[in-house]
């Protein structure tokens, strides 16, 4: 017994993988390149606004990576892959959808239940179901209900997941909306850095309950308002429990199981991209990922 003892334990020094059988010693070739897609606003007809796509194009895109092999996964596929190490598709994709917009349920729901395609729906917790600013005159591009979010997230096929409560602005923004002049979850000249902990806490925290007490589903998942983050902001939304942040950076997640979900990589889809350019893209990134992983 002694030997074998012995034996294990020179066994785990070489090959901890052998012994420790967890998962962040799974084989670096095992892990998948995964590519989440952003859209915000959708219309029948063309517009002059870059973040608002047709229907049909959007049909259209994902369509056409199916055609390509490629597979729309839900947010809990990825997050098992990550935790558990369960399977994912070769060439998986995440549809995401920020802001909440109404066309989100009049237009791409109906599109992502026809396709059978999964999606996350990030709101902005103060302008679910508004078609004004909260001064009730100051009009805005109308947003889903919580009704009609329950809804969606009840189809099997959409999470209703939280782009804070009330930090999706910019200097730029009038002063009555934004007197901070904060930019997404950055900070302001005015906090100490304890104060800034807890309004950040105090806003992901006030969406958080809302959608969970509303929809139903549990909110796992941060998208960070004009894709802006920092140290601070990830250990505020680790501490919160959550187990995805998303910034707007370009790019694929080079992942495997055990790795975190923190601060990945998206690609925002316009209306003349096409399922070949994002093919493309995605093979070239995938080379260049993975050459830097293999190095390290």
């Amino acid at each position: 017994m002694q030997k074998m003892m012995i034996f294990l334990a020179v066994l785990g020094m070489l090959f901890p993988s052998v012994i420790s059988g967890t998962v962040n010693e799974i084989p670096r070739e095992e892990s998948r390149i995964v590519t989440i897609l952003t859209y915000h606003n959708f219309s029948d007809i063309p517009t002059d606004n870059d973040m608002t796509i047709t229907t049909s194009a959007f049909e259209k895109q994902l369509r056409g990576l199916k055609e390509k092999g490629y597979t729309a996964i839900s947010m809990r596929d990825l997050i098992n892959y990550a935790e558990y190490g369960n399977e994912l598709p070769e060439k998986p994709f995440l549809i995401t959808i920020d802001d909440g917009y109404e066309s989100n349920y009049l237009m791409a729901y109906e599109i992502l239940k026809k396709l059978e395609m999964p999606a996350v729906i990030s709101v902005v917790g103060w302008s679910v179901g508004k078609k004004t600013r909260l001064d009730g005159s100051t009009p805005i591009t109308p947003h889903f209900s919580w009704e009609s979010a329950k809804k969606m997230y009840r189809s099997g096929l959409i999470e209703i997941q939280n782009h804070s409560y009330d930090m999706h602005s910019t200097p730029f923004d009038s002063v009555d909306f934004n007197p901070t002049g904060r930019y997404g979850v950055l900070s302001v000249p005015t906090e100490t850095e304890n104060m800034y902990r807890q309004n950040l806490k105090d806003d992901m925290n006030k969406n958080k309950q809302l959608i969970e007490e509303n929809v139903g589903n549990k909110n796992v998942l941060f998208c960070y308002p004009y894709g802006l983050k920092n140290e601070i902001s990830e250990d505020v939304a680790k501490q919160l429990g959550f187990k995805i942040t998303l910034t707007t950076r370009k790019g694929v997640n080079y992942i495997r199981p055990g790795d975190s979900l923190f601060s990945l990589n998206r690609i925002t889809v316009y209306e003349n991209t096409t399922a070949e350019s994002l093919d493309s893209y995605i093979k070239d990134q995938s080379v260049v990922v993975r050459k830097k992983q293999l190095t390290k």
